[in-house]
């Protein structure tokens, strides 16, 4: 789970718009990368994720899922190009009311990124907390999101991205409702067939992991997965206790994030 790829010089600019530590400089992205498309993983698409879920069949040898949440401009000017030089397909999230502001994507890059293989699935139209909103609010988010995008790009979207991997009672009804085929969350994990796939889970890669780190992540070595297992715990745990509006508002706060939800609580 990625969320931002840059250069050196934007990195100041950007710390307003999402978290320090959610923000990858291209030559280590590129350096990851190189390392998948050189060891013998395959990347793969949610659609074969989900297939795979529900079949018998099996999928390449050593399968990792790329995917970006919330659409930042860098995701195409320099993610982009690195997923094309190494050939390889990641996912991206979009949150359809945010496309087109400064420092987010423009809808004719995102056009240009579907035709070359990328997938551009829903991250909501607000980025709202589920857990605030009532069932007809998390009905217009996720509808809202998944109808804009297709009108945008003329191809179905059947998955989206649960925004902070916060979630309520409504959302998997809802979803499928809204034609969701699944969707991920943010809990640290790798899945399996039985992981339900409307809350997938994703190892988000921070700009302090480093090269070894993220080479002990992929490759699945016990003690450092265990360590970052640990850790999500312990931070879900924290944000059980403040409650996820307080938490990540105090998150934000610490950060210098400027608050990016445009919509209303219900």
């Amino acid at each position: 789970m990625y969320h931002e790829v840059t250069d050196r010089s934007e990195v100041a600019d950007l710390t307003r718009k999402t978290q320090r530590g959610y923000i990858l400089l291209r030559e280590d992205f590129e350096r990851q990368m190189a390392l998948i498309a050189t060891a013998g993983f395959h990347s793969l698409s949610l659609r074969q994720l989900y297939d795979w879920s529900q079949s018998d069949s099996a999928l390449p040898p050593n399968p990792v899922l790329i995917t970006f949440d919330d659409g930042f401009s860098g995701n195409y000017r320099h993610a982009f190009p690195v997923l094309r030089q190494f050939g390889l397909v990641a996912t991206f999230f979009v949150v359809t009311n945010r496309m087109g502001d400064p420092r987010m994507l423009k809808w004719d890059e995102l056009r240009e990124m579907h035709r070359n293989g990328m997938g551009i699935e829903s991250h909501t139209v607000n980025h709202p907390l589920l857990s605030t909103l009532s069932e007809a609010r998390t009905r217009e988010e996720l509808a809202g999101s998944k109808r804009f995008i297709e009108d945008k790009l003329g191809s179905p979207v059947n998955f989206l991205s649960l925004p902070n991997g916060d979630s309520n009672p409504f959302y998997v009804t809802v979803a499928r409702e809204a034609g969701y085929l699944g969707g991920c969350g943010s809990q640290f994990g790798v899945n399996v067939r039985s992981t339900d796939c409307f809350f997938w889970r994703r190892i988000a890669v921070k700009q302090d992991l480093g090269f070894e780190g993220f080479r002990n992540l992929i490759s699945r070595r016990k003690g450092t997965m265990l360590y970052h297992a640990a850790k999500a715990t312990g931070k879900a745990a924290v944000a059980r206790v403040l409650g996820k509006k307080t938490y990540d508002r105090l998150y934000n706060l610490v950060f210098g994030v400027q608050e990016q939800d445009k919509s209303k609580e219900a």
